[in-house]
C-alpha cells in the first residue's frame, strides 16, 4: 500500500517522475498517496500507474483520493492513466480540488466495477465536465 505516502508534503515541488511507481506492480493502494501535496507542478504523467495492475483503490472518503488538492498539478489528465488498472473499484474524491487541470477527464464512469466514485472530480474547474455524471463531480444529470 501507498496510502497517505506524500500525503500533505507541502515541501514536495516539481513533477511527479514517470516511472515513480515502476516497480511496484502488487500495490493494491493507492488512495491519499499525494493528497494536499498542494506545490506539486506540471502534468500527470500518463504511465504512472501502468505497470501496477492490481491497484483497487486510488480514492478515500475520508482523507481525500490520490491527487486530492493537488492545485498546481496543470495539463490533461492522460486518458490511458488508469488503463491497466482494471480492478481499480473506488476513485471517490481521486482529483478534488484540482482546479489547474485541464481537457476532458478519462471516462471511468463507464466501468462496471466502480463501487466508490463520489466527488472524484469537484473542484476542478477547468476540466470539461459537461459529460461526467454528477455524482462524480460533473455536470450531467446521472
Amino acid at each position: 500500500s501507498f496510502k497517505k505516502t506524500f500525503y500533505g508534503c507541502n515541501g514536495l515541488t516539481g513533477s511527479i517522475p514517470e516511472n515513480l511507481f515502476k516497480n511496484n506492480s502488487k500495490v493494491i493502494n493507492f488512495d491519499s498517496v499525494f493528497a494536499y501535496c498542494e506545490n506539486l507542478t506540471g502534468s500527470i504523467p500518463e504511465n504512472l500507474f501502468a505497470n501496477c495492475p492490481e491497484v483497487e483503490i486510488f480514492g478515500d472518503d475520508w482523507w481525500g483520493g490520490c491527487f486530492c488538492s493537488c492545485e498546481n498539478l496543470t495539463g490533461k489528465i492522460p486518458e490511458n492513466l488508469f488503463v491497466n488498472n482494471t480492478d481499480a473499484t473506488d476513485f471517490s474524491h481521486t482529483f478534488r480540488d484540482c482546479s489547474n487541470l485541464t481537457g476532458t477527464p478519462p471516462p471511468l464512469w463507464e466501468r462496471q466495477n466502480i463501487t466508490n466514485s463520489g466527488y472524484c472530480f469537484i473542484g476542478c474547474n477547468l476540466l470539461s465536465l459537461n459529460e461526467v455524471p454528477k455524482s462524480w463531480g460533473g455536470n450531467k444529470k446521472d
